[in-house]
This record gives C-alpha cells, structure tokens and sequence, in this order.
C-alpha cells in the first residue's frame, strides 16, 4: 500500500496515507503495516484500529497516546514514559548535572569552558560590564558577549545591555549617535 492511497483511520477519512499521518502524529509507515485494504464500491480503503491510550512505565496511568512524545524505538512509535515524566526526569537530570550543562553550552556556543566564563567572571566582580549591576540583581545568570566576526569573548553582561547591543549591530557609531540624541533631549529639559 503506498503513501497516496485513501485511507480511514479512527473512523475518520483521509485522502491518504500521508496525510493521516501528519495529522493524527503516527509513522506513515506504522499505518501502512497494520492497515488492511477493503474493497468498497469502486473505492479503496484502509481501516485501521490505533490504540487509544497506553500504560506509562514510570507512573503507571493508562494516558491517551497524545499524552507521549513520539519515538522510532518502539512498536508503536510512542515514547515509553508519558510526557509529563518524562519532562520531570529531564528537569530533575538538568538539575543534577547543571554545571555539566552549563559547561557543554558554552563549549558548543563560545568555545570556552565553565572555568574560563568563572574567571570572566570573578575578574568583573559579578557585575555586568557595561551597567554594573551585580548578578544576584538579575533573574538570569550574566550572558558572554563576544564578537560576531571574530568569535572573540569581550565579556559579561546582562541581558538587557547584551541584547541593546545586538540591536544596535555592534555598531559603535550607532551607539554614539544613541548617546548624542539622549544628551541633546536631556539638556533641553
């Protein structure tokens, strides 16, 4: 049975194998195993009966299929654990293994390790670079600032100055143009 042909599934028509699958989330493959053609006048169809729900391994609730990511591993390509275990065990992982985390992102991002961001760190006293606020004033940790054509670290800063920075393209004649309009409108006040 090929990808275009029609197809019911859960009772519901669609004009093929393809388009079931992409909306009802399930390998095209999957459906095209377990379907069985019936000839209906001078139409063919596929009827097939998707399990509705399924036992996950951790909690051990019957949850609807939507209630699993999906997964190439298994027979019916559900994960094995529900999404919300799932979710609580990758939380729980992250927090266990944060500087491992933190430490891989900034290898794959900036190509510095934990240790040189905490020298980096330790050497602008905790503070950002440009306002001065300290870490413990912020929600999130301070962001690596580095430069988008050579790759360099200049330093920390906050979220907000290192996204104003983007804004402004790193352009250091934008931002004393910036400077310029403030003080022009702050001498008239």
């Amino acid at each position: 049975m090929g990808l275009y042909y029609p197809v019911v599934v859960k009772g519901i028509y669609f004009d093929s194998v393809r388009q079931a699958a992409k909306k009802l989330h399930i390998c095209a493959k999957y459906i095209r195993r377990k379907c069985k053609i019936i000839e209906n006048e001078d139409y063919y169809f596929t009827e097939y009966r998707i399990p509705d729900k399924k036992e996950c391994c951790i909690c051990h609730e019957v949850k609807l299929l939507s209630d699993f990511f999906n997964s190439k591993l298994t027979k019916d390509f559900k994960s094995t654990d529900c999404k919300i275990c799932s979710v609580k065990a990758s939380n729980k992982n992250r927090k266990d293994n944060f500087n491992r985390y933190k430490d891989n992102t900034l290898k794959r991002i900036f190509n510095i390790t934990l240790e040189e961001y905490n020298t980096l760190f330790n050497n602008q006293n905790g503070c950002c670079a440009i306002c001065g606020k300290h870490q413990s004033e912020l929600k999130k940790s301070l962001c690596v600032d580095h430069d988008h054509i050579t790759n360099k670290i200049r330093g920390l800063l906050c979220q907000t100055c290192n996204v104003a920075i983007g804004l402004l393209k790193d352009d250091v004649n934008i931002l004393q143009m910036g400077v310029e309009y403030l003080k022009q409108y702050k001498n008239n006040d």
